[in-house]
């Protein structure tokens, strides 16, 4: 679609996957929230808002499902478990020009800073309480190099492309497991 200058518009589509279901509110606020935060007009997609609650597998089987079918760019939110945890920021994963919300890579970031300091700087999480100065000057002093920053990034990689390769393997078993338990209860 063309407008007078022959610009072609560019809409922005948001899917959302939720355990918020559809018996209240919760799904209405929260696209509110976006669009108080956008500029852009977006296209919302209700992939499903009845996850069951606290099952991110679920919500895991859903986002993969639908990602190869979306072109770039479109932002994927899964919102599982978003009321029980108090964090205001979600982070954003770009694959393909398609952007995926996810807390997974904080967790896995700061997992990669903390094997750094125990490794290397050879920190212990007691030093974090009985000398926090010390910890904090001893990180900031090491982490302008490029080595740590390398290592760091290095470590973060490898947690994540095994963590979700076990996703996968995860995923797959429950999947297996709940197709057995239907066609055992089918032959009964």
């Amino acid at each position: 679609m063309y407008i007078f200058a022959k610009q072609p518009i560019t809409m922005l589509t948001i899917t959302l996957i939720s355990d918020f279901g559809y018996n209240d509110h919760n799904v209405a606020v929260t696209k509110g929230q976006m669009l108080q935060h956008l500029n852009d007009v977006p296209h919302f997609i209700d992939v499903t808002h009845n996850v069951s609650n606290y099952n991110l597998p679920q919500a895991a089987y859903f986002m993969q499902s639908i990602l190869p079918h979306y072109t770039a760019p479109t932002y994927h939110c899964v919102l599982v478990n978003l009321f029980e945890n108090k964090s205001k920021r979600l982070l954003c994963l770009e694959q393909n020009g398609q952007y995926i919300f996810s807390a997974e890579l904080l967790t896995h970031s700061l997992c990669a800073v903390g094997i750094y300091l125990g490794r290397f700087l050879r920190f212990n999480s007691w030093d974090l309480v009985t000398g926090p100065q010390n910890v904090l000057l001893a990180t900031l002093n090491d982490l302008t190099g490029k080595r740590p920053l390398a290592v760091i990034v290095a470590t973060m990689l490898i947690l994540t492309v095994l963590y979700w390769m076990m996703k996968q393997v995860t995923i797959g078993l429950l999947l297996r497991f709940r197709e057995l338990r239907h066609d055992q209860h089918t032959f009964d």
